[in-house]
């Protein structure tokens, strides 16, 4: 059990710092520059299972040179894909919202990212009229999502118990896990037979199971974070077990 974080969430919202294949050591460009990145291994052990209502919704942003890795996740997690283009952000410029800005890439400029959906349980489909999964806004600093995201995930949810994971702020309604990794490079990888050190290497991995195997590694580390629920007040602990 997460160390003070009794209740149940219907909505998880995470966009997790991956380590990018390409670290993009040139001068200031790389995410590793920006902010602490977690290795997939990393981001699986993390128990968000424990969060999880019996129905819940997990909105979790990826890399595009990483989907097998993203899905490692969502299964480790807990939960079954619905589908990898949940919104797609088009980024455009601040000052001229009718040009796509150009990011980053060895083929092509890539100019969007993505935010898959998967659930655990069940979820009602939203009545009425649902929305475009097209989001088309400015680009932002480094790692930062555009708040209409939010706005949208409610809109299909309704005002549920909901949790941002790796928040940089707080969000009206939205509880929040801050995540500072401690842990260690433990000798655990012969118990996790799925998803092993050959994945952080990022070798041709999938093979497919039948199980999660990162929640019986739950006492192999330890997690810091901060929880600050949507009343501002901040609750500290560790996670694992």
């Amino acid at each position: 059990m997460v160390d003070g974080m009794n209740e149940k969430y219907t909505l998880i919202y995470a966009d997790p710092p991956w380590t990018y294949r390409d670290k993009a050591k040139d001068g200031e460009r790389g995410a590793g520059h920006k902010y602490q990145t977690m290795t997939v291994l990393d981001i699986c052990r993390l128990p968000v299972w424990e969060l999880a209502a019996e129905n819940c919704l997990l909105a979790m942003w990826w890399v595009p040179t990483q989907p097998l890795e993203a899905l490692r996740v969502v299964e480790a997690w807990g939960f079954r894909l619905m589908t990898m283009k949940g919104f797609t952000w088009n980024k455009c410029y601040s000052r001229q919202t009718d040009k796509l800005a150009l990011g980053m890439g060895h083929m092509t400029r890539a100019n969007s990212e993505d935010c898959l959906f998967a659930v655990q349980g069940g979820i009602a489909r939203p009545a009425g009229c649902r929305d475009r999964s097209v989001i088309h806004r400015p680009r932002l600093e480094h790692s930062r999502k555009p708040d209409i995201v939010r706005e949208k995930l409610v809109q299909l949810l309704g005002d549920v118990p909901r949790i941002e994971l790796f928040a940089r702020q707080s969000s009206h309604g939205f509880d929040v896990w801050e995540i500072s990794v401690s842990l260690q490079r433990c000798h655990c990888c012969r118990a996790l037979p799925n998803i092993s050190e050959r994945l952080l290497n990022h070798e041709k991995y999938y093979s497919g199971f039948n199980e999660s195997p990162v929640r019986h590694a739950g006492n192999r580390h330890r997690s810091q974070y901060q929880r600050r629920p949507a009343s501002g007040r901040v609750i500290e602990g560790k996670g694992g077990s």
